[in-house]
């Protein structure tokens, strides 16, 4: 029998590994509990091969959280484009972010972290977290309803309040799991359709 020979990966695949692997041991350990060593046994590497990918711990970080990021903003707008109502695009928009929560809760905690901004890594929190609000504002403009045009501080203000709602409550439901996520996204697709105002 033919020993399998073990693909080797290219290098954009090595470094989503090794994100993969940050978000998990980020997901565990927090921000100050994760080391380098630990994300580079996770992605079955060592130091030196995360070191060609990345230049510190702070770095693999910013990765991880704008993956998840960009993520959830490419499927959000996605989710919306496939639904002709408004309220169908709203639903969808919610569900989007419940199935991160859902289905990959350790992507969700990174996320949680980074809405916190620990000390070392405030500044990189803040720029991230602040490009999200400005992409959910965005979507929020290509759907609203309004007929007088809102100012981009209006819209970011509300983009604001929905995305750090979202987060509180995706916090509370992974310490709540018994709670039905339809339960939670009829609330919140309740509130937001009266307060934010999208068609």
């Amino acid at each position: 029998m033919k020993a399998r020979i073990k693909k080797r990966l290219s290098g954009p695949e090595r470094r989503l590994r090794l994100i993969r692997a940050a978000i998990d041991v980020f997901s565990r350990e927090g921000y100050e509990g994760a080391t380098v060593e630990g994300i580079a046994g996770a992605a079955s590497v060592t130091k030196p091969v995360l070191y060609d990918h990345f230049s510190s711990k702070e770095e693999v970080f910013a990765a991880a959280i704008e993956q998840i990021r960009d993520g959830l903003l490419q499927s959000g707008k996605a989710a919306m484009a496939r639904e002709s109502t408004p309220g169908k695009r709203l639903r969808a928009a919610i569900s989007v972010f419940f199935d991160l929560v859902e289905d990959d809760p350790s992507a969700a905690r990174v996320l949680l972290i980074s809405s916190k901004a620990p000390p070392p890594i405030a500044t990189i929190c803040r720029r991230v977290q602040a490009d999200a609000t400005i992409g959910i504002a965005q979507i929020m403009r290509s759907h609203s309803s309004s007929n007088a045009p809102e100012t981009d501080r209006q819209l970011f203000l509300k983009a604001e309040f929905t995305k750090k709602g979202m987060h509180g409550l995706a916090e509370w439901w992974l310490e709540n799991s018994s709670v039905p996520r339809s339960e939670i996204e009829q609330v919140l697709f309740r509130f937001l359709k009266r307060g934010v105002g999208l068609r």
